[in-house]
């Protein structure tokens, strides 16, 4: 196999395997951040961090690099002009299903046609057909590998839906032309009960429309506060339910009430409306009140603790849900563009190609123009960063061995360590100036404090070394000195003085 070959295998092997990962980081992620009863704006943030090195899963990384159908699966065109088809489509189902009834007998005002003109009907779904099909085919022709296709989620889904439009446009239309027995082909008439199927489709307009994504994963992740909820009032229903049906079953002179709470389900299903929804609920209150004035104020504190706290507490939590979801997505969104330009920078910059950056490299990096900017959209202070650079890139202080010398301690402390692309992406996000401090940048405080302690006791040390070294050398000299003036002295018979200053017991 060439080299270019085995080169663009590996890139579609590494971009199905981002897939994969991709989709179990986000399931990861889905899970803890919905196991606490409500929704933690800290968590969904800290989520984001997880594997923050991976690349994205993108299914243009499994086309091919040049060819016709290719360039077409890429255009932004194309996907714009499938979306509009999508929407139409919807348009199409909700208009079919309204004016195509052959049971109605009449035509229906406002429809572009009836239900008789089957021409009109089996045109349109034909076109839908067509369109869908070479849509689909365009996509699978652009993949490189063509295995790769069944293994997109995206491609999977319409898929399936394309068939199911294909056997029942042409498949079940052809096998009736050809004279194939109906009854044989009863159950392929199922077919048409799935052309609602079709609907879900209109997921893919999410992609383009983010506030809904944004929507929608705030339901998910609410999902688990919802069910508590609702469970909670379960219950509130279920003790009241016996108490109004054991006191207002037999006792009641009123039939209505009577049969508005002749039994457990029913008493539940009446306070459900009456106290919670406030359907009717001066009827309701009415009835009671004229029965017993104690079970109308606890009527009254069923409608306050039901729809008044529990109700009003859920719509507090979706709120509360959906502004997390919402900073976390907008977070998202900015951390995902930010890396996209610092790891092609990253990318270029990484001479020796081992996916980590020196602070040769750092510097280089500090200094595009590209890079800067993308640092300043996330809100980090480059100009601080730069100041922190001889922090962030300097290994742990050897211990000094004995006999190490003063070149040996320096040319240790000038060593500098490499960090990993998901070390320096995840050290840029906490470096934000709108991050509050925590925990962790406490003890980076506190590792950063002792660290300069320590490198300030060396150079103390050094320095008080270097000091007595100095005071022994001139100690040799001046005693030098001493022994050069004495034994002048000596030959002139006198006695010497110190020139030194040092006494003889010193």
């Amino acid at each position: 196999m060439p080299p270019r070959a085995v080169h663009e295998n590996s890139d579609g092997q590494d971009a199905v395997e981002a897939q994969d990962a991709t989709t179990k980081h986000l399931s990861q992620r889905s899970y803890s951040a919905t196991k606490g009863v409500f929704a933690n704006a800290d968590d969904l943030r800290a989520s984001i961090h997880t594997n923050i090195a991976l690349k994205e899963y993108d299914v243009s990384d499994l086309y091919h690099e040049g060819g016709f159908f290719q360039a077409i699966a890429r255009s932004k065109n194309f996907g714009t002009l499938t979306t509009v088809a999508i929407a139409i489509n919807a348009a199409w189902i909700g208009l079919d299903a309204e004016c195509n009834d052959h049971g109605l007998g009449h035509p229906i005002p406002g429809c572009p046609a009836s239900a008789e003109d089957t021409d009109f009907w089996t045109v349109g779904e034909n076109i839908f057909c067509v369109f869908f099909s070479l849509e689909l085919l365009v996509r699978f022709m652009a993949f490189e590998v063509k295995c790769n296709a069944c293994r997109d989620n995206w491609f999977r889904f319409d898929g399936v839906l394309v068939f199911l439009m294909v056997m029942e446009n042409w498949v079940l239309v052809i096998s009736l032309a050809l004279g194939v027995d109906g009854e044989a082909l009863g159950n392929l008439s199922l077919l048409k009960m799935l052309k609602l199927l079709r609907l879900t489709r209109m997921v893919r307009l999410m992609r383009a429309v983010p506030e809904l994504v944004t929507l929608v994963k705030g339901m998910a992740i609410a999902a688990r506060s919802v069910f508590y909820t609702l469970l909670l009032l379960v219950i509130f229903l279920y003790v009241f339910a016996i108490v109004f049906k054991s006191q207002l079953s037999e006792s009641s002179g009123s039939s209505t009430l009577t049969v508005q709470f002749s039994g457990i389900p029913r008493s539940m299903w009446t306070l459900f409306w009456a106290g919670c929804l406030l359907d009717e609920i001066s009827v309701v209150a009415n009835l009671i009140k004229d029965q017993s004035v104690i079970m109308a104020a606890i009527f009254v504190a069923f409608v306050l603790i039901s729809s008044l706290m529990v109700l009003n507490m859920l719509i507090g939590v979706l709120c509360g849900v959906v502004i997390a979801v919402a900073a976390v997505e907008k977070e998202t969104a900015l951390v995902n563009y930010v890396k996209s330009k610092l790891m092609s920078v990253l990318e270029r910059l990484d001479e020796d190609g081992d996916g980590t950056i020196s602070k040769v490299e750092f510097e280089k990096l500090v200094d595009n123009p590209e890079a800067v900017c993308a640092l300043n959209e996330l809100g980090v202070d480059v100009p601080n960063l730069c100041s922190l650079a001889d922090h962030l890139f300097e290994t742990e202080p050897f211990q000094a061995k004995k006999g190490s010398s003063f070149c040996s301690n320096k040319n240790q402390e000038k060593s500098n360590k490499d960090m990993t692309f998901a070390e320096f992406l995840e050290m840029v996000i906490r470096l934000r100036s709108e991050n509050w401090p925590c925990v962790a940048d406490i003890v980076e405080l506190r590792k950063l404090i002792h660290k300069g302690q320590k490198q300030a006791l060396r150079r103390f040390n050094r320095i008080e070394r270097g000091q007595l070294e100095l005071q022994q050398g001139i100690r040799m000299i001046c005693l030098q000195l001493d022994s050069a003036l004495a034994l002048s002295q000596a030959i002139c018979g006198t006695r010497p003085e110190s020139i030194s200053g040092y006494d003889d017991d010193r």
